[in-house]
């Protein structure tokens, strides 16, 4: 036991173990923290560093994350404004429809959803996914879709597929008037008719909007004071009157249909304010499809189409030369029976006629006749009186594509343009040119600027939107009783026959214009165009009318191919606006205007 213990006790001694120093554990544990309390400070320093960053360095950017997921930007585009009758009636306005589109960073798989949709939208699969394909996160699919198309692509429940609201036009009496208002294309802009012409008035600008919305892409509001300014466009009201349009068009359509005429124009205009109450053109189209029809059914032929006016045109030198005192009704012109030279043109008349007197010259509508009568004028003042009624410049009237005619001027003329020119030849004129100039005699010797449009809408008031060009005298009224006076022989005795009314009187004028074929360089024998323009009353006139019917194929003299159709319009006008009749009556056409040192006034 002993010699065990001594040994234990000197290998420890040699060992070195005994006598060194015991570590203190309190060093130990102090070590420990100093080295937990640097770690703790470098990762608060982090942590620390990493709030500066996001809550100062990139505070705007997390800001404007953060709403993004609350508020929907979107392009905003005012309700456009309707378009009414003179009634108040409506003409057109503005649904809504839902429109499809993609988020392509939504889309799982494009095979089933491009096979779906093609499924309801009846849109091309293959191609819907090469749009997928290609790389954008908007992709329209279909715009302004059925509601039954909506209801299936909501019920699909697809995903990366959303609908929004658009504006769709609509013409309640779908090709009512479509030549006057036009129409709009797919993002609402104006394209046509008063839909172009009034575009920046009835559609307000675009322009982005954010709405607030929930974690869900739910709407919630918008604010109340954007709510109460947000722009709309405003409402127009025409001159036109449905139920007179109704009438004109109908007419018009049957005749243009019965001839097989190229194409027609009826209008009918009030000639003491320019009011324009029916504008009709043949062939028609719907503008809500116009997209469906060709451009050249779109055209406005009664302010864009330029033809050679024939015989109505004789008019003219008619008013020139009783107002210069050169003729007087009772003249009597030698008319060569039918035929005679004017330097090196021969000009005929239809039926052979010697001695005529001035009424009966127009009644009859001797081309001789009424040249003689503008050789007296002579070319200088059958030009200006030409410009007094308006040939050669638009008239104003709020429609786009007007044309201005052709009408040389004088420096151009030629020793045959005068006797061309008297019976409507060498002169291009537009339909509402004409019929402005046939305004002059029935009210009296005013050149009134026609005008399609009554006054523009705002909230709490009616802005008036009349052109503001005044009428002008060109004419005195002794003058325009005469020129009326042998307009009702025209219609009573003459080639207008067929335009009279039993109870009314009508003073008007006849014109079948040969068209001229660039082919052969001369004029066609079997291509005209048949007019016939006059008022009614005929010395109280309630209004004017033109009727123009383009290659008539069956009955191609305007006596006989227009004259029936402004019969039948006039009387069932006459009867509409309650226009008692005034057969035998007296009444100077004056009576409707009081004459002042400022100008003048319509009574109504």
């Amino acid at each position: 036991m002993n010699t065990d213990y001594q040994d234990i006790k000197y290998s420890c001694q040699g060992s070195g173990i005994r006598g060194q120093p015991t570590p203190d554990p309190r060093r130990s544990l102090n070590k420990r923290g100093k080295i937990i309390l640097i770690c703790f400070f470098l990762w608060m320093g982090v942590v620390v560093g990493r709030f500066y960053h996001l809550q100062i360095i990139k505070h705007e950017e997390l800001f404007q994350k953060a709403n993004k997921q609350y508020e929907r930007t979107y392009l905003y585009r005012p309700e456009r404004g309707n378009i009414y009758d003179r009634n108040h009636r409506l003409l057109a306005c503005t649904i809504e429809l839902d429109s499809v589109f993609l988020d392509a960073a939504m889309i799982t798989n494009t095979s089933h959803l491009s096979k779906t949709l093609a499924g309801i939208l009846e849109v091309d699969n293959q191609d819907l996914s090469k749009r997928i394909a290609g790389g954008k996160n908007f992709i329209w699919v279909k715009r302004k879709i059925s509601t039954d198309e909506a209801k299936s692509i909501k019920d699909a429940g697809l995903g990366g597929v959303g609908l929004i609201k658009e504006g769709q036009r609509l013409y309640p009496e779908r090709g009512l008037a479509a030549q006057v208002l036009g129409f709009v294309g797919m993002d609402q802009q104006g394209l046509a008719g008063i839909e172009y012409f009034y575009d920046d008035l009835l559609g307000e600008e675009s322009f982005w909007l954010k709405e607030h919305q929930d974690a869900f892409g739910r709407k919630l509001y918008l604010p109340d004071d954007l709510l109460q300014t947000l722009p709309a466009g405003k409402d127009i009201v025409l001159s036109l009157d449905r139920t007179i349009q109704h009438i004109v068009e109908k007419e018009l359509a049957l005749q243009v249909n019965r001839l097989k005429a190229k194409a027609g124009v009826a209008i009918i205009m009030d000639p003491f304010t320019g009011e324009i109450l029916a504008l009709a053109v043949q062939p028609a189209f719907d503008p809500s499809y116009y997209p469906h029809y060709p451009p050249e059914k779109w055209r406005n032929r009664a302010v864009s189409d330029i033809y050679e006016p024939g015989s109505t045109f004789k008019l003219i030198p008619l008013s020139a030369a009783l107002e210069e005192s050169l003729v007087s009704p009772q003249d009597r012109f030698y008319c060569g029976n039918g035929i005679a030279n004017f330097g090196s043109i021969v000009i005929h008349d239809i039926h052979p006629y010697d001695w005529l007197s001035l009424a009966d010259v127009i009644s009859h509508s001797s081309n001789i006749g009424t040249i003689q009568v503008s050789q007296r004028l002579g070319s200088n003042q059958l030009y200006h009186y030409i410009k007094k009624f308006g040939f050669g410049a638009k008239t104003g009237i709020e429609l786009p594509g007007e044309s201005p005619g052709i009408f040389r001027p004088l420096r151009n003329w030629s020793k045959t343009s005068l006797p061309a020119i008297t019976i409507g030849q060498e002169i291009g004129v537009t339909p509402i040119q004409l019929l402005r100039a046939y305004a002059v005699i029935a009210n009296g010797g005013y050149v009134v600027p026609p005008k399609v449009v009554r006054a523009i809408i705002e909230p709490g008031q009616a802005k008036n939107t009349l052109s503001s060009s005044k009428p002008h005298k060109i004419l005195s009224p002794a003058t325009c009783e005469k020129v009326t006076s042998i307009l009702i022989q025209a219609v009573e005795e003459g080639t207008g026959k067929e335009a009279s009314l039993p109870n009314y009187t009508v003073a008007g004028k006849t014109g079948t214009a040969q068209k001229f074929d660039p082919a052969t360089k001369s004029y066609s024998n079997t291509q005209s165009i048949a007019s016939f323009v006059g008022f009614v009353p005929a010395r109280q006139a309630s209004m004017v009318i033109l009727v123009m019917l383009d290659e008539p194929q069956e009955k191609s003299l305007g006596g006989i191919a227009a004259a029936p159709v402004f019969r039948k319009i006039a009387r069932q006008v006459l009867r509409y606006l309650r226009v008692p009749p005034d057969k035998g009556a007296i009444t100077n056409v004056i009576s409707h205007w009081s004459l002042t040192n400022a100008g003048y006034k319509a009574l109504n």
